[in-house]
């Protein structure tokens, strides 16, 4: 995996930092999607992607997310014609809020990765 840059906020802006500590311009990208078809209760994201595309073809129940590293964000979004994915905030490494049930493109959750854990920040 690459090392990744620190982002902040500086005048409404957001900026990246490089290893000389010098602030550079730059813009949130979501990078490439990763399309995951949901067969189990655990889904594994790559690391070098911030935007997951979730499938399923049949009804499952998704409670455990490995890969990433700490501190990153992803924003997990369902795929148009899906059929129903129950994203269980008990039971495996995701926590907060209700569970959310994935249901087609409209529905997405933005998760945090502290340590081993994902932490939702915000979901429909």
């Amino acid at each position: 995996m690459t090392a990744r840059n620190p982002l902040i906020f500086l005048n409404g802006e957001i900026q990246g930092m490089d290893p000389a500590n010098d602030y550079l311009k730059g813009k949130f990208n979501l990078g490439v999607r990763q399309d995951i078809t949901v067969t189990s209760t655990v889904i594994t994201v790559n690391g070098e992607t911030s935007w997951v595309r979730i499938d399923a073809t049949s009804t499952q129940t998704l409670n455990t997310i490995n890969g990433g590293d700490d501190g990153d964000v992803i924003l997990l979004v369902g795929k148009f014609g899906m059929s129903q994915v129950t994203m269980n905030k008990f039971g495996g490494n995701i926590f907060g809020g209700v569970s959310i049930v994935y249901t087609g493109a409209s529905n997405m959750s933005l998760l945090f990765k502290a340590g081993s854990n994902w932490f939702e920040i915000t979901g429909k």
